[in-house]
Formats: C-alpha cells, sequence, structure tokens
C-alpha cells in the first residue's frame, strides 16, 4: 500500500467531489490535508467532510489550487498519509487573535511528546510541522513568532487560507468543524525519508526598499523610503499609483532576502486614501 496518495477532484458538487477522493484513497487508513476553492459552499463541505473522513482529514479554503503540475481554479487538491508509516497529530488554535498561555502549555507540551518520540529502536524519526492559518486574521507574523519559540528544532511549513481574491471569509477544517480566526498545526512524525522542497519563480532585483511608517497588527504598509507607500511602490515599476492592481502585485512582490533565500510578502491590495 503507497505511503502517500496525491489527491485531486474538479467535480464541482460538494457531495460528489468528496466521494471522488474518498475513493482515491480507498481505505480509512489514511490521513488527509485537503485544500478546497472558495466556489464551494462552506456549510455543505463541513457536512461531507465529516461524514467521509471524520477526524481524518483537515480541509483549508484556497485563493486557487495546485496539482498534477499545473494551477487550477474550482477544485480539491490534497495529500494523504498512510497513518502506517505517518504518525500524525493536530493541535487547532481557535482563537488567533487571542492567544491563550494555558493553550500554548498544551502546544508545548504535545511537542515535547512529539520530540521524544522522534527515537524509536534507534531509527531517528523526521518531523515537520504543518501550519494552517486563517489568511483575512492578520495574525500569521505574530503566530509564527509565537510557534518558533515552541516548535523549535522541528522544521515548520505551511501558509494562510484563502477566499479567492475577496478577502472577506476563509475557513479551516478540523475536528469535524468549520473554524475562522483560528490556525492548525499538523505534526508529521515518520520514519519514511522526506525533505522540504522551498521553489519558486522569482528573481530578486537590485532595487532594496525600507518600510518607514507602518501599522504592525493590521500588517498596512503607509511608507517605503520615506514615501507613500503606494506612490514609492509605483515608482520603483516606473508606473502610475492608479495603474497598481492586483496582477502588478503578483507579478511584482516585496520579499525579504536572508541568505540569498527570497521569502516573498504578497500585496494584498492598495490602501483607499
Amino acid at each position: 500500500m503507497q505511503s502517500v496518495v496525491r489527491l485531486f477532484t474538479s467535480q464541482t458538487d460538494e457531495a460528489l467531489a468528496i466521494a471522488d477522493l474518498g475513493k482515491q484513497i480507498k481505505t480509512n487508513s489514511f490521513f488527509s490535508i485537503l485544500f478546497f476553492s472558495n466556489t464551494y459552499d462552506k456549510e455543505k463541505m463541513e457536512k461531507e467532510l465529516g461524514q467521509s473522513f471524520a477526524d481524518d482529514v483537515i480541509a483549508v479554503s484556497t485563493a486557487g489550487e495546485i496539482a498534477n503540475g499545473s494551477y487550477h481554479q474550482g477544485t480539491i487538491s490534497g495529500i494523504a498519509f498512510n497513518k502506517t508509516n505517518f504518525e500524525i497529530n493536530t493541535f487547532l488554535i481557535e482563537d488567533v487573535n487571542n492567544l491563550q498561555p494555558t493553550s500554548l502549555n498544551k502546544l508545548s507540551n504535545l511537542v515535547e511528546q512529539i520530540r521524544a518520540s522522534r527515537s524509536h529502536i534507534g531509527i531517528l524519526k523526521r518531523a515537520v510541522c504543518m501550519v494552517f492559518v486563517d489568511g483575512v486574521s492578520k495574525k500569521e507574523d505574530s503566530l509564527m513568532e509565537v510557534l518558533g519559540d515552541i516548535v523549535k528544532d522541528i522544521p515548520i511549513v505551511g501558509g494562510s487560507s484563502g477566499d479567492g481574491l475577496n478577502f472577506k471569509e476563509t475557513t479551516l477544517f478540523c475536528n469535524g468543524k468549520n473554524y475562522k480566526n483560528s490556525a492548525v498545526l499538523v505534526f508529521i512524525n515518520s520514519e519514511v525519508p522526506f525533505e522540504i522542497i522551498k521553489s519558486q519563480h522569482f528573481e530578486l532585483s537590485s532595487k532594496k526598499v525600507v518600510i518607514t511608517e507602518s501599522i504592525p497588527d493590521e500588517r498596512i504598509v503607509l511608507e517605503i523610503n520615506g514615501q507613500p507607500a503606494a506612490e514609492a511602490y509605483a515608482e520603483l515599476l516606473g508606473k502610475k499609483v492608479e495603474d497598481l492592481n492586483s496582477k502588478t502585485f503578483s507579478d511584482y512582490p516585496l520579499a525579504l532576502n536572508i541568505a540569498n533565500n527570497c521569502f516573498v510578502r504578497s500585496i494584498r491590495t492598495k490602501r483607499k486614501s
């Protein structure tokens, strides 16, 4: 039996889509991570996922899906891990705007248990923490600061849930129901060899910018290089402020350069005056 199964369906009906995914897995010995388009009805998805996958799944709403080497819209993609080969632990943070010490204590305890289980009969197990957080919460940065101190030596990968380009409401499905303003951590532990691969199609330019005024809690940039942010950004590109749009932001994102590694900081929208 396969250790990992790639999942994909273009069925637009929620019931048919989840049934299609279930056929691809074939047995109940898998834990699945799904990424579903915001075009699916979230309440119907909650019902179908709960009936077909129970607690052996988390699902994240998206702004587009990737499968079979291509970009897709209006589909569901994902991956299923055979529980015979992988130890899976999930941790739900229900309110990322109000992280409670008791919740973080429980997370610390779980991480210590996972770290202790990485060595079994002389075989070093590999571990990774996958983090999915509400994409409209604006709390990704503060959450990662906290997680970095707790998770420490376990690599962290993941991203934000999406809502197409609406930026109004995303959802994370975990423990049989949908959650908003939340984050889900999936700890994957295994003796099966795996590694983290980072791929991107952006190249760093020689132009450097400094954020000179911002509202960190809201993730709003007010000034770049001492100028109003939109004006400075447009000037860097040789464009007019009124010509800035979502395609411009996608084609020319800002990025952090850390040890020659590029970390994209996408621009969501131009702030209205």
